[in-house]
C-alpha cells in the first residue's frame, strides 16, 4: 500500500492527500487481517471485494446460484500479504508477489514511479494468470478528508450515471436508498424520498455510504479539498475499469477496529459489481446486464497490464467548486 506519500507543489507547499487509518499504531492491530492492519490510500485489489453470508439479503436479481461462500480474503490474498521489493531506486520502486498454487493468479508486479515533472505518482500493474479465469479487478484509492464537512467536493465525468448498493451498505447507519438508479451524484436518492449532493464530502452526519459511477466517457475522477488546497486526480483506462466505487466512509462504523473515527473517500476506479465478490460479479447482474462489464477475462498465455496515474495540483478559485 502506498501512503503517506508527501507531494511537492509549485508553490512550496507539500500535501500529503492519501488515508492512513488511525488504529495503525496501536497495539490491537497486530491482530488485524493483512489489509485493515496498515489500511491506507493506494492498492490494488486481485479480485475486488469479497462474499459474505450477508449476500443472503441481496435482492434476487443480485444473487448468484448456490449459497454465499465467504472468502478467505477481503479484496484478495494479494491485499491482505508482504510484497517483495524487486528492484528500488531513486525514483521507482518495482514489487512483486507469488500467489499460492491454488490461486487462479500466480504472481502480480506492480512499480510506483514518481514524475520527475510533475507531483504526481504513476503507476504499472501486471497480472499473471496461473490459468484462464475470469475476476472483479480494482485499483483502490483511499484519500483523506477535511474534519469539515462539506469542504471537500468529488468531480466525475458529466456524462456518468451510478448506481447505489444493492442493499444498506451498513444497516441502521446508511441513508442511500439501496439498488436505485441515479443519472447525477448530486441527486443521489435517499431511503427516506428525495435526494441529496453525494459530491459535496464529508457529510454532515455520520454514515457509511458505497455507490457505482458508471457511464464513464474518460477514466478520470478528481477529489478538491478546500481545506487544505489541492486537487487529487486520478487517471486510468476506462475500457479495463468501466466503473468508479465510491467508498463514503464517514464515521458510521462502530465496531473495532473502527470505532465510529474513520474518516475517508474511496475512489476505485473497477470492473467489478460492487464489492459482492467473485460469484456474483462473473454471474449475469443487472449492472451486467445494462452492459458495464463486471469481470475481466485472463490468461496465462499474456499478462493483464494496467497503467494509471494520481496527479496533485494546487487550487485556484477556478478549481475550488464552492467559489
Amino acid at each position: 500500500m502506498i501512503g503517506p506519500a508527501l507531494f511537492l507543489l509549485p508553490d512550496g507547499r507539500q500535501v500529503a492527500p492519501l488515508h492512513v487509518a488511525p488504529w495503525w499504531r496501536e497495539p490491537a492491530a497486530a491482530t488485524l487481517p493483512g489489509l485493515l492492519r496498515g489500511m491506507r490510500g493506494e492498492w490494488p485489489c486481485v479480485p475486488f471485494g469479497h462474499e459474505t453470508k450477508a449476500h443472503t439479503a441481496l435482492p434476487e436479481a443480485w444473487r448468484a446460484p448456490g449459497d454465499p461462500e465467504p472468502s478467505a480474503w477481503l479484496h484478495g490474498y494479494p491485499s491482505n500479504h508482504d510484497w517483495s521489493i524487486e528492484n528500488l531506486s531513486p525514483n521507482a520502486v518495482r514489487l512483486t508477489i507469488d500467489l499460492p498454487a491454488s490461486e487462479p493468479i500466480a504472481r502480480i508486479d506492480r512499480q510506483i514511479s514518481g514524475d520527475p515533472a510533475a507531483p504526481a505518482l504513476d503507476f504499472l500493474l501486471r497480472i499473471h494468470a496461473r490459468r484462464s479465469c475470469a475476476l472483479p479487478l480494482g485499483l483502490h484509492f483511499t484519500f483523506s478528508l477535511p474534519a469539515q464537512p462539506v469542504a471537500a467536493s468529488i468531480v466525475v465525468p458529466d456524462a456518468a450515471w451510478g448506481r447505489t448498493y444493492p442493499m444498506l451498505t451498513e444497516p441502521g447507519v446508511s441513508r442511500f436508498a439501496a439498488d436505485a438508479r441515479f443519472e447525477a451524484l448530486d441527486l443521489m436518492p435517499l431511503a427516506t424520498g428525495g435526494t441529496m449532493d453525494a459530491t459535496r464530502v464529508p457529510f454532515s452526519f455520520p454514515t457509511e455510504e458505497i455507490a457505482l459511477v458508471c457511464g464513464l466517457d474518460r477514466g478520470e475522477a478528481s477529489l478538491v479539498n478546500t481545506v487544505a488546497g489541492y486537487r487529487a486526480t486520478i487517471r486510468w483506462d476506462e475500457r479495463q475499469f468501466p466503473a468508479l466505487q465510491l467508498w463514503y466512509s464517514g464515521k458510521g462504523r462502530g465496531g473495532p477496529p473502527w470505532n465510529g473515527r474513520h474518516l475517508a473517500l474511496g475512489l476505485e476506479p473497477v470492473c467489478s459489481a460492487f464489492d459482492l465478490g467473485e460469484r456474483i460479479s462473473g454471474h449475469k447482474n443487472p449492472l451486467s446486464a445494462s452492459g458495464v462489464p463486471t469481470v475481466v477475462q485472463l490468461s496465462p498465455k499474456e499478462p493483464f497490464e494496467a497503467r494509471y496515474r494520481l496527479e496533485i495540483s494546487g487550487l485556484s478559485t477556478v478549481d475550488d467548486p464552492a467559489m
